[in-house]
């Protein structure tokens, strides 16, 4: 015979009880218990980085020290000159430049020199080649492609190839650009 489970009654003093609670709160009022740490870092909003700046939460440095480094993982990439016909972007691939035109009226809009920004040669990206999983990937484990299916796969993959790219990403390559910008009234 199954034991049946204790009842208790919602008005019994058994049902709930009053206790005093001790734990770190963070500002933003989160329970942390025991873990001060957690309750600092949810409460806050900025640290101090190593450097002695100021870093947002999120960050583990600060902006000029996440700036620093990362100038000088752009100096360690290896250089090429850029042939003004194949795409380049900002370092952190923010802004892309089909031609020489399109990087210089950023230059201007920005009223920036060449040296004032960091490029990198974009690198293409080209159409997948698609196999039978693509087309039926939902067969049933025995399945096998006809003759016909694989052929036209085959004579489409070869198409695909025969494209340009249908997108570019920032390489690790960097290049440079010079030009001197100059405003309009002098």
């Amino acid at each position: 015979m199954k034991e049946e489970s204790k009842i208790i009654m919602f008005e019994s003093d058994e049902a709930a009880q009053i206790k005093t609670v001790t734990g770190w709160v963070s500002s933003d009022g989160r329970f942390h218990g025991n873990d001060e740490r957690s309750a600092r870092y949810w409460g806050s909003t900025h640290h101090q980085c190593e450097c002695g700046g100021v870093a947002k939460r999120s960050y583990t440095r600060c902006e000029k020290c996440r700036n620093k480094t990362a100038y000088e993982d752009y100096l360690k990439l290896p250089f090429k000159e850029w042939d003004a016909k194949e795409p380049i972007c900002l370092y952190d691939g923010d802004e892309f430049f089909w031609d020489e035109e399109s990087l210089i009226d950023y230059l201007n809009e920005n009223e920036l020199n060449g040296s004032d920004v960091r490029l990198v040669i974009c690198d293409p990206v080209s159409y997948q080649p698609i196999d039978s999983e693509t087309v039926a990937g939902d067969s049933h484990e025995d399945w096998e492609p006809c003759a016909e299916l694989e052929e036209k796969i085959n004579e489409f993959n070869k198409f695909l190839e025969t494209l340009p790219p249908h997108s570019w990403y920032p390489s690790k390559v960097r290049t440079a650009y010079d030009y001197d910008f100059k405003k309009e009234d002098e």
